[in-house]
Order: structure tokens, then C-alpha cells, then sequence
């Protein structure tokens, strides 16, 4: 939501974030729901970044949902994606008693096997991966899907395909449809790409490094 309130453009030239913290604030207990109505004057368009969640159009209104939380205020020199902290599962042996806390990231919930041209997820923070290739015991992913501090963040990378078990496999038709637009769309912005000055390709298998030139 952050991304998309921040990102996303009205004809007035505010942002849906803007927008939303318009409203008037307003005291809630712990657990209590409040919805908020804001008209928006006729002819308002919308513009948000892309069409994965909403389209572009006129909007007549926006609703929200708001819920009272507890929270703790953190301030700091550096930015927080505060969807990185991680709860704790428990598990209690009833027989025992003895109790068990993991972070549910340490959990190897995918117990089928990674398998290449599928979608899986992580959480904390919540990230899309799509299986490109396994070789040899390795595993690419492509990360297609993150928001964190208001960027959408999308990388490539190598990894031993056994920490498979910790990537959870995405069965919803309609993430799974929204996942193979990102990947397009992904893979068409790395074709447009060119190597960062500095950097240099590592060479191909078999292929032979040329010796420096004496002077």
C-alpha cells in the first residue's frame, strides 16, 4: 500500500497518499474498525504506476479501512521496512511440555522440491520468486515482486537449490496470472540494460583470459 499511495498520481497533483492522510484524525481503542469515505470532486482522475492492482480512470471516491493497533514509535539516521520484523511460531509438545520457538522464516514449509517454471514466495518482508532454471544443484531465482519502502525491488541470483524447502509455492490463479505479467515485464527491463561502467562480465566456461601486454 505504501508503493501505491505514494506513487500513485491524482489530476490535482497530489498522491493517493496525500489523499489519504487528508482525513481528519480521529482516537480508536485496540481491535476497533473505522471506515472513512472521501469524495473526490467530479472529473478527478487517477494515475497509478502500473495496472497490476487498479487501472488508471476517474475516481469518484476512495475508502478506507482503519484499524487501532499498538505499535511502537522507532526513529533512527537510517530507513525501516518495518515488514522485515518476524513473529514467532511456538510449538509445545502437550506430552512434555516442552516448547519451541521459531521465526517462521526458519520454517521449511515447501516440502515438494523447488521445480523450475513456477512461482514461489517468501514473507517477511513478502517477496514473489520465480524458479528460471535448476543445474547441478543450483537453483535462479528472479525475484519479481517486493515492495519495500515505497520501492518495488526485483533481483536475479544463484542459490543451492536444497534451501528450496524455506520457498513457498504460490497456488492462487490470480497471483500466478499477476506474477507472469511481472516476469514479462521484469525480463523486458533487463534486456534494456546495459553493464554498469566498471563492471566486467565474468568469462564463459572454457574460455581463456588474455595476459596483460608487457611495456
Amino acid at each position: 500500500m505504501a508503493y501505491y499511495a505514494s506513487r500513485t498520481k491524482l489530476s490535482d497533483g497530489r498522491t493517493l497518499g496525500d489523499l489519504m492522510l487528508s482525513s481528519p484524525p480521529f482516537a480508536l481503542r485496540v481491535g476497533e474498525t473505522k471506515m472513512q469515505r472521501i469524495a473526490m470532486p467530479p472529473g478527478t482522475m487517477v494515475t497509478p504506476p502500473d495496472g497490476y492492482f487498479f487501472p488508471p480512470g476517474g475516481v469518484a471516491a476512495i475508502e478506507m479501512t482503519i484499524v487501532g493497533r499498538m505499535g511502537r514509535r522507532l526513529s533512527g539516521n537510517v530507513r525501516i521496512e518495518p515488514s522485515t520484523f518476524r513473529g514467532k511460531v511456538v510449538y509445545s509438545n502437550v506430552i512434555t511440555g516442552d516448547r519451541f520457538d521459531f521465526s517462521f522464516d526458519q520454517l521449511p514449509l515447501n516440502t515438494a522440491g523447488v521445480i523450475a517454471g513456477r512461482f514461489y514466495f517468501l514473507v517477511h518482508p513478502l517477496r514473489y520468486y520465480y524458479c528460471a532454471s535448476i543445474s547441478a544443484g543450483i537453483a535462479r531465482w528472479e525475484m519479481i515482486e517486493s515492495f519495500q519502502n515505497e520501492e518495488l525491488v526485483r533481483s536475479t541470483y544463484n542459490q543451492e537449490v536444497k534451501l528450496g524447502a524455506f520457498y513457498i509455492p504460490v497456488s492462487d490463479k490470480k497471483i500466478v496470472e499477476r506474477l507472469r505479467r511481472r516476469l514479462d515485464d521484469y525480463r523486458a527491463l533487463r534486456a534494456k540494460q546495459l553493464p554498469r561502467r566498471g563492471f566486467r562480465l565474468p568469462p564463459r566456461t572454457g574460455q581463456s583470459k588474455r595476459k596483460p601486454k608487457r611495456r
